[in-house]
């Protein structure tokens, strides 16, 4: 599978690493909030992002692991899904 533009980091991410500083605290709590929607909200995934930082919480392997991802200083790129080229598998399905 491709997308339709060739897409290049970090040329055509946007970069939210001169975004406003979030401080530890305010990462803490996020994490706070985000187990929460996953554990009782029963939640798959969720994640809070604003100024230059944000948290993720995944829940993988049936339900029996949770990881935790900081990111501050993080790159997006974002597209249409209708760019989606979808290319046969090489055994011709």
């Amino acid at each position: 599978m491709k997308i339709k533009k060739e897409i290049t980091y970090p040329d055509d991410f946007f970069s939210f690493k001169d975004g406003v500083k979030i401080d530890e605290e305010k990462i803490n709590a996020w994490i706070n909030e985000c187990l929460y929607e996953v554990i009782n909200n029963k939640k798959g995934s969720w994640s809070i992002a604003t100024g230059d930082s944000e948290v993720t919480v995944e829940e993988h392997d049936e339900g029996e692991m949770i990881t935790i991802s900081v990111t501050q200083g993080r790159y997006e790129f974002t597209f249409d899904k209708k760019d989606i080229i979808k290319e046969k598998k090489k055994n011709g399905q």
